[in-house]
């Protein structure tokens, strides 16, 4: 899936509540991504980024979602990026469409 307002959505929770490089890695383990295909740097927001495009390509956007909604269960903007995620992800290439 091209990059999104979902992704951007989630890739801004995820860096505010993973700051670190240790802990997008955790995640990236807890995940099952394949770790080797992502570069990560000093930015939190660039690390996400590159995180959720190998998550996405790897079809694990939803798994690493999951993990930090359960780590995380009252945050609203994670909570409402993976709503959103997971709507125009389940709609497939029409989603945008029907939701406008």
């Amino acid at each position: 899936m091209p990059w999104n307002r979902a992704l951007t959505d989630l890739q801004n929770a995820l860096a505010d509540l993973y700051e670190d490089q240790a802990s997008a890695s955790r995640l990236v383990d807890e995940a099952g991504l394949d770790a080797s295909r992502i570069s990560l740097g000093s930015s939190a927001r660039n690390n996400w980024h590159a995180i959720l495009e190998e998550a996405d390509r790897q079809r694990l956007v939803d798994a690493l979602a999951a993990i930090a909604a359960q780590e995380f269960p009252r945050h609203e903007g994670l909570g409402a990026a993976r709503v959103a995620y997971a709507a125009q992800h389940a709609g497939g290439p029409h989603a945008r469409g029907a939701a406008d």
